[in-house]
């Protein structure tokens, strides 16, 4: 993708939407300079996932080759994506994605605390880690037996939680719930 290395860093969309960035620190810090937002990699089930969002430097345009797209700026699309940008760009909307994540954090901690497995729960907004001192996977693999789909993260030693932002404090305390009970793999894999 032409001018591509910058571009990563401003991955507003992204930051915005997982994160609870702000508005006005995301005008302020993302955009400088003139952008053109294009959608990729649109997921059927919901039309536009904001995390697939790219912005391109309008001064450096997209070549032919650059980009490819299955529904590329058709008008359901484009009006899916200012929807979304519109609920993501709502202070209060922000307010609930960064109190739900305090309230996974701490409902971790909680819950977690004393296993002697988990070195540290940390995160932004809610994209929330757990930090094993032995590796993730066979907790992931209970997890998603038990109907919770989680991944790996880091080397493969922490437990990536990435839940959509409209999730209910009742589905987080299911999740946590899950993740609690498969604990016991750990302790399983560990000793063997």
């Amino acid at each position: 993708m032409s001018g591509s290395g910058s571009i990563n860093k401003r991955a507003l969309f992204y930051a915005q939407a997982r994160l609870g960035l702000d508005k006005a620190r995301l005008v302020s810090n993302f955009f400088r300079a003139p952008r053109l937002i294009c959608t990729l990699s649109l997921l059927s089930a919901y039309v536009v996932h904001i995390s697939d969002m790219q912005v391109f430097n309008v001064s450096n345009p997209v070549n032919n080759g650059d980009h490819g797209s299955t529904f590329a700026g058709g008008p359901l699309v484009c009006a899916a994506a200012i929807a979304v940008f519109d609920k993501v760009s709502d202070p209060s909307f922000l307010a609930e994605v960064t109190k739900k994540g305090d309230y996974l954090k701490n409902l971790l901690k909680k819950k977690l605390q004393g296993n002697k497995h988990v070195k540290e729960i940390r995160g932004f907004g809610l994209i929330v880690g757990i930090e094993l001192d032995v590796a993730a996977t066979p907790l992931v693999d209970a997890c998603r037996a038990s109907g919770l789909l989680i991944l790996t993260a880091g080397k493969g030693d922490v437990v990536r939680l990435v839940p959509p932002l409209i999730i209910s404090e009742q589905e987080l305390d299911s999740a946590v719930e899950i993740i609690y009970k498969c604990l016991h793999v750990l302790d399983e894999k560990s000793s063997n």
